[in-house]
């Protein structure tokens, strides 16, 4: 339920009072003076963003001076940045005490102009939304030409008095995108974000502002950061390096075969464990100057922390798989306070079968303790309220009531689609907002064309969650689009529409090629539409290399669905060539190499190369249309291979010995990512494989499932989605899956540049059995 006026605007000020209009700029002359306040270097840098943007669309200097100043007394218009003994006797001692911290205010005194805000960054919050309502500017993403700044020769503001605060104030206003990325810095503080970096971009330092009121995260997050392993123990920096496991392997898991391991979580039932990592959690708070949240997230590994049997026994006292953690949480937050009070500490609520539902039994946690809420099995076809979502609802609001202290962990992470970027999101903003949450960040990244969009929307919802975000669509449209703004926000519109359609599941990450949603009909029609498109903004440079990036996502959708494409567009003159060429030339941002993207594209490319080629034997034989083949290239362990069907094969290594210990047998896994479920896990015998050869291997008969995922030897190498050939309404049907493997090093007879057993797939095939 949406709160109540009353609440609604003491969270955000709207205060509608008119004075007289001011004319601050006239024919790009002002009689105004800009006073700065005594809250440095915060005041100060309010001060210098209001004049470099005032002086971009004016043309106008605006020149500064400090508060007790000869000249700020003698001036008859004056323009009040941040706090001062003047500024309280302009607004009163108790309006100015009552700003809540990040609440700002503009109002105007006779010819006086006041923008100020609590706590640091009210004042910078301030200046923003008066640059915002008068003249017109919007900072829309960190690139080059990102920001609008409108052209006044004269400005003359309204006198209203207004002011907000934002709805969301906690830590995960920083981005994960931006998290790590100091060129971000500037556009999140503009869009009333948090600062994580000293840095220069373009010709504004932000010297000293990351010292904020918020409480900044910590970097990474795995209990193996703190209870350090020989592969993490140099992440953070510690007073002694150290190796856990082979100094107290009893402080790790107890497996299902009652044997320690490091590839879970930890025994939190072992009181010298919760010694040592709140000994580490304090070191590592002063390391961090005693203020800032830390983050203690469990491993990124499924399933119960401990298998031991007193582990259980708290799942048991606390009635959730996150028992034992959150025994802990309740003892190690007080013991954390006494030494750092300025400290909280982050625990990832993750996974449905892991953390994500919080233990019954108690009244509240510690009040130095974050929920970071983080539902990384949500359906992201459904908003947090759908029918397949609504477990994740239920927990977050349990959390509510235990703790005041909730962030929330958003997955954007349709992998390469466009997929539902405006509704899910502000929906799910407003539910957040109503059911306790007060930071969010975005785990992951969406389309080059779509996500820097949701981006923007979303740090404009952490002001106003309630505000209808189809401005800002159309707003950021025409800024980036120019002339092709209408189409392109009708082209959001439909996306919205594919999102809205019934569909299975979608998991974090889905491929885009799995929502068949994004029909041929649909592709073609907007290949269409962006060539025309192109057409009209060849003279706009900004504009059309904008337009680029868009494209990006609909090239991306069309190489991944080629198959079905040509199938139903035999004549339709698109070609993989002709698709990839245009992708190579587009100026893909810096952002985006973590991602792989080009590396992405390239893959699908190979892939849509190989569907040419013949079928292997026994597959020939089958009569038309039974084999479907999915070609095999990119992933974790990508390689250049001549012999295989794409140029390129997914590769993994095998442990060592694992040849001897399993008899010549790899094991694969049929998966069902909608249930969460295995359905079959079974062994291929290669004893009588032909090393450094491409051979075809029966794997499995198997229906096919909503969420359907098969992976070989390791659910980090060769694994392909099975979704998009889910037979809607005939869900018995049975398939056969088949796979095209190579085997080689020592065990195989040949030898390996690293003296490893490695296995090489470059296609798997699912026969029709019906």
């Amino acid at each position: 339920m949406r709160p109540s006026l009353l609440a609604f605007i003491t969270l955000f000020p709207a205060i509608a009072m008119w004075g007289a209009d001011l004319t601050l700029v006239s024919e790009g002359k002002t009689e105004y003076l800009i006073v700065t306040g005594t809250n440095q270097p915060y005041d100060g840098f309010a001060t210098s963003e209001f004049q470099q943007i005032i002086e971009k669309s004016t043309g106008c200097a605006l020149e500064s001076v400090a508060t007790d100043s000869p000249e700020a007394e003698r001036s008859g218009k004056r323009i009040f940045i941040g706090h001062s003994a003047r500024v309280r006797e302009l607004l009163g001692e108790a309006r100015v005490d009552g700003l809540k911290k990040n609440e700002s205010l503009v109002a105007t005194i006779g010819d006086d102009l006041v923008i100020i805000g609590g706590g640091n960054h009210g004042t910078s919050y301030g200046v923003y939304l008066f640059l915002e309502k008068e003249v017109g500017y919007r900072c829309f993403t960190p690139f080059p030409n990102g920001e609008r700044i409108p052209q006044h020769r004269s400005l003359v503001v309204s006198g209203m008095e207004y002011g907000e605060r934002p709805a969301f104030d906690l830590s995960r206003k920083a981005y994960m995108l931006y998290l790590y990325d100091k060129s971000g810095s500037l556009y999140q503080y503009r869009n009333r974000g948090v600062v994580r970096y000293t840095c220069v971009s373009g010709d504004v330092t932000l010297d000293g502002i990351e010292n904020s009121d918020f409480a900044l995260l910590d970097t990474g997050h795995g209990f193996n950061l703190y209870i350090t392993t020989d592969r993490t123990k140099n992440y953070y920096e510690w007073d002694e390096s150290k190796d856990y496991f082979q100094t107290n392997p009893e402080y790790f898991s107890l497996n299902r075969n009652n044997e320690r391991t490091a590839r879970l979580q930890l025994c939190f039932s072992n009181p010298e464990l919760r010694k040592e990592l709140t000994r580490r959690i304090i070191e590592r708070g002063k390391r961090r100057g005693g203020r800032g949240v830390l983050t203690l997230g469990a491993n990124d590994w499924p399933g119960p922390f401990c298998f031991c049997e007193d582990c259980k026994q708290l799942e048991e006292k606390y009635g959730c798989t996150g028992g034992p953690l959150y025994d802990y949480i309740l003892e190690a937050c007080p013991e954390v306070a006494k030494e750092l009070p300025d400290i909280r500490i982050s625990t990832l609520a993750y996974r449905k079968a892991q953390s994500e539902a919080p233990p019954r039994g108690i009244d509240k946690m510690p009040d130095n303790w974050i929920c970071d809420f983080a539902p990384v099995d949500d359906d992201q076809g459904q908003t947090l309220d759908g029918d397949r979502n609504l477990d994740t609802l239920k927990n977050l609001k349990a959390w509510s009531r235990l703790t005041n202290n909730i962030t929330y962990w958003y997955y954007i992470c349709i992998n390469s689609a466009p997929f539902g970027p405006v509704e899910r999101l502000s929906r799910d903003m407003k539910l957040m907002y109503e059911n306790g949450v007060r930071g969010v960040g975005v785990c992951g990244l969406g389309s080059p064309g779509m996500f820097p969009m949701q981006e923007y929307i979303m740090f404009r919802l952490m002001v106003d969650p309630y505000q209808d975000p189809w401005p800002l669509v159309e707003e950021y449209n025409q800024h980036h689009y120019g002339d092709a703004a209408p189409e392109m926000s009708r082209y959001v519109k439909e996306l919205e529409e594919i999102w809205r359609e019934p569909k299975r599941y979608i998991p974090l990450s889905c491929p885009g090629k799995d929502i068949l949603d994004f029909t041929p009909e649909r592709l073609i029609r907007w290949q269409a539409m962006f060539d025309a498109l192109e057409k009209k903004l060849s003279e706009k440079g900004d504009e059309l290399r904008n337009l680029s990036l868009a494209r990006w996502d609909i090239d991306m959708l069309t190489l991944t669905h080629y198959p079905r494409v040509i199938e139903s567009f035999p004549d339709c003159g698109i070609t993989p060539q002709q698709v990839i060429e245009r992708m190579r030339a587009v100026d893909l941002p810096n952002r985006y190499r973590g991602q792989n993207l080009r590396k992405q594209a390239e893959t699908a490319y190979l892939t849509c190369l190989a569907l040419s080629k013949p079928l292997p034997s026994p597959l020939d034989k089958l009569p038309s249309g039974r084999v479907t083949q999915l070609p095999q290239c990119g992933g974790h362990f990508p390689i250049p291979d001549p012999d295989a069907a794409c140029g390129e094969a997914k590769t993994q290594p095998l442990r060592e010995n694992q040849m001897k210990e399993q008899g010549k047998k790899i094991g694969f896994d049929i998966y069902d990512v909608a249930t969460k479920h295995t359905l079959q896990h079974g062994e291929i015998d290669v004893s009588m494989c032909i090393p450094g050869k491409y051979e075809v291997y029966f794997v499995a008969k198997t229906t096919i499932p909503r969420g359907g995922l098969i992976a070989f030897d390791s659910w980090w190498g060769i694994q392909d989605s099975l979704a998009p050939y889910y037979p809607e309404g005939d869900e018995f049907r049975e398939y056969e899956i088949w796979a095209s493997l190579k085997f080689v090093g020592p065990s195989f007879g040949t030898e390996t540049d690293d003296n490893k057993d490695r296995i090489f797939c470059d296609r798997m095939f699912i026969v029709d059995k019906k």
